[in-house]
C-alpha cells in the first residue's frame, strides 16, 4: 500500500517561523535487526574496489527522548546509512542523537544543504517504491552518491566519476539520480553516532522540520508553509 500525501497551505507568519526556528532533537536508542532488503554491490570510494551489502536497515525502537523520530511503541522503523567507513552489527543496540536540520549531519553550509535537499527529494521520489532487494540496493547506492558527491549540487552526481563510483550492481541507482533536480522534499532527520554508522530516517507525521536554508531562501513563504506542513500516512514495518 503506497503513501497518501496531502499538502496543507499555511500563512506567511507560520512559514517564516518554521524556517527560522530549528527543530529540537533528542536521543534515540534502537536495536539493529538486519538489512531486510539488500544485495551486494561493488563500489570504489578512493581506496580500491570494495563489496558491500547495500540495502534497507530494519530497526526496533527501544526508547526516544526527542520529538522527531517519535515513539512507535517498540515498533520497527527503516533507515538508510550515510557512511561507508563505519558499521553496525545485527542484534546490536545503538544510541543516536537526532540531528536537525539534516544539513548539519553533513557539516552544514551550502554543501550540507545541497546534500540534505537531494536526499529529501530522493525520498519523495522513490522511498515508497522500495519493496525489492534490487530497489533497496539501488536506493542505498543513490544515498551514498549524494552524500559523497552531492555537496556541489545535482550536476555533480555521477556514478562513474567523483569521490564515489559504482563498479557493479544497483542497476536502478542511475535512474533514481537522473530524476533529481528540484522536486518536493521529504522530511528527514539524521541519526548520529560518533563510533558507528550514521543513518537517515523519515520524521514522524506532525514533526516540525526546518527546510534546509539554501533551499528555503528561494521559495515564497506560502509554498514553504505548504511543504513544511505536509502530512503523511506511511507503512513503517
Amino acid at each position: 500500500m503506497r503513501s497518501q500525501r496531502m499538502l496543507l497551505l499555511t500563512g506567511v507568519p507560520l512559514a517564516a517561523a518554521l524556517c527560522a526556528a530549528p527543530a529540537s532533537g533528542g536521543t534515540v536508542i534502537a536495536k539493529f535487526n538486519n538489512l531486510d532488503l539488500a544485495q551486494n554491490v561493488q563500489v570504489n570510494i578512493g581506496s580500491g574496489n570494495q563489496t558491500f551489502s547495500a540495502g534497507r536497515f530494519d530497526w526496533t525502537l527501544l526508547s526516544s527522548s526527542g520529538t522527531l523520530l517519535g515513539d512507535y511503541g517498540g515498533g520497527n522503523f527503516k533507515t538508510f546509512c550515510v557512511e561507508l567507513t563505519q558499521f553496525v552489527a545485527p542484534g546490536g543496540t545503538y544510541t543516536f542523537s537526532e540531528i536537525q536540520p539534516l544539513a548539519n549531519l553533513f557539516g552544514g553550509g551550502a554543501s550540507g544543504a545541497n546534500i540534505a535537499n537531494l536526499l529529501g527529494e530522493l525520498y519523495t521520489d522513490e522511498f515508497d517504491n522500495v519493496d525489492t532487494a534490487a530497489e533497496a540496493a539501488s536506493f542505498q547506492v543513490a544515498v551514498w552518491e549524494i552524500v559523497q558527491d552531492g555537496g556541489l549540487g545535482v550536476a555533480n552526481l555521477n556514478l562513474s566519476a567523483g569521490n564515489f563510483t559504482l563498479v557493479s550492481g544497483a542497476s536502478l541507482a542511475a535512474s533514481y539520480l537522473a530524476n533529481l533536480g528540484g522536486g518536493p522534499l521529504e522530511r528527514l532527520i539524521g541519526l548520529q553516532n560518533p563510533s558507528n554508522q550514521d543513518q537517515i530516517v523519515l520524521a514522524k507525521a506532525g514533526a516540525v522540520i526546518p527546510l534546509p536554508g539554501a533551499f528555503a531562501a528561494g521559495l515564497p513563504a506560502t509554498l514553504l508553509g505548504a511543504m513544511a506542513m505536509r502530512l503523511r500516512q506511511r507503512r513503517w514495518a
